[in-house]
């Protein structure tokens, strides 16, 4: 077997790429916070009830066959020691902000993909007249010392995103590995077509439809055979130049096109008054993001099920979305429209059309018809200086319970006006 790319126009450059994945990363948060946990089994859950679902669980769990993504009570079967605990959404922002401090050290370009994943482009940089493999243990070093002692991450270098991952995806958890022309084909040769990122097992049976049973068998497939013949488009073509070590994704992050929110209730509810301050809730979180990320909405739509239907309503205006107040009271007007009172049992509010606009340090007595967007940035400030519950709704005052702060699958809010 060729060893270096011989042929196949595998990229022959030097890696630059550095992918950092943050091991167990809510289940090893919580085990750093909390030292007697440290040891036992732990899976991080919505509601930490039998019926939710693993979002992540601990080394000391996953050695015992808890996985990401199984129900409750069939881990429970598995590991009945099982600590199940609540996701603590601001421990694990926190954590997020801290790494990716420590990753800017390395370079200004990181592109954080989630609280357990993030890229950074060393190119240019003083750690490419290093050994990246004693850089890679640089990192984990300090890791351990400057953002928790109980952390461990697997790290992977390559010519691209896709194949640094791929390369921390090799010896999990703790792994360190780099691959690049000299290697690809010995490393692909040991993997399925499901162990490639972006790869599920209905793309794998199309492959094999075309005679690609192996990622090696991808690889040495021809630019027109994955356009034409497996994909029929122009995602053929991605994969072929990510395959060989090539960027097809990039670290300037794409603008925003939309922000949303959405709840799935333990119980129908059927009062408007429950209904009228759940959709309070998250008016006040998309107008948060949106204001620290300097956007503003045109369009707003507010989805809600009920027992064995859906209905949904959309709205386009031209004026500015980006107060809580105005949010609220669209979301408001949408909901008395859909005249709809049986019992929801989810609801979901998304904001689109998003352009940038400058809504900070405005005067809170200035002209009148902007007034609604003066009070929410002076309670953001407020928020900013002395925390999210120092300004409350008096609709929301003690109902921590309602639609709880959540990060679904490792997917990150804005921190500090970052994205992650």
């Amino acid at each position: 077997m060729r060893s270096s790319g011989e042929g196949l126009g595998i990229n022959s450059a030097a890696p630059t790429v550095l992918f950092l994945d943050l091991n167990a990363a809510f289940a090893s948060i919580e085990q750093q916070y909390r030292p007697e946990l440290r040891g036992r089994p732990v899976a991080v859950c919505p509601g930490a009830v039998r019926a939710s679902t693993v979002i992540s669980a601990s080394r000391e769990a996953r050695a015992l066959g808890v996985r990401t993504i199984m129900r409750v009570y069939e881990a429970l079967r598995i590991c009945p020691d099982l600590v199940l605990l609540e996701p603590d959404a601001a421990r694990y922002r926190e954590v997020s902000e801290r790494l990716l401090r420590l990753l800017d050290s390395y370079s200004p370009r990181v592109l954080p993909l989630s609280i357990d994943e993030a890229a950074v482009d060393l190119a240019g940089t003083p750690s490419l007249r290093r050994d990246l493999l004693d850089v890679g243990r640089e990192v984990k070093r300090r890791l351990r010392d400057e953002v928790g002692d109980w952390l461990t991450c697997s790290i992977g270098f390559s010519t691209n995103i896709f194949l640094a991952k791929q390369a921390a995806e090799l010896e999990k958890p703790d792994g360190l590995q780099l691959i690049d022309h000299r290697n690809l084909e010995d490393v692909l040769s040991r993997l399925r077509l499901t162990d490639l990122t972006g790869v599920s097992e209905a793309n794998a049976t199309r492959m094999r439809r075309a005679g690609i049973i192996t990622p090696v068998h991808l690889l040495q497939a021809s630019r027109h055979t994955l356009r034409r013949q497996v994909f029929g488009s122009i995602v053929g073509e991605a994969w072929y130049l990510r395959l060989r070590g090539y960027e097809t994704e990039s670290f300037e992050e794409a603008a925003r096109k939309s922000v949303s929110h959405s709840h799935v209730l333990p119980r129908p509810v059927s009062d408007p008054g429950e209904v009228r301050a759940l959709m309070l809730r998250f008016c006040d979180r998309l107008g948060r993001r949106l204001r620290q990320e300097g956007l503003v909405a045109g369009r707003m739509d507010v989805q809600v099920r009920i027992e064995g239907a859906e209905w949904r309503h959309q709205h386009r205006r031209q004026e500015r979305l980006v107060a809580t107040q105005d949010l609220f009271g669209l979301a408001c007007e949408l909901w008395e429209r859909m005249a709809e009172r049986r019992p929801i049992r989810a609801m979901g509010i998304a904001l689109s059309e998003l352009s940038t606009a400058a809504v900070s340090q405005l005067d809170l007595f200035a002209a009148e018809e902007s007034r609604s967007e003066r009070v929410s940035a002076l309670q953001d400030q407020l928020r900013d200086r002395f925390g999210e519950r120092a300004v409350v709704a008096a609709r929301l005052l003690n109902r921590g319970d309602l639609a709880p702060d959540r990060i679904a699958f490792g997917k990150l809010p804005p921190v500090g006006g970052r994205r992650v």
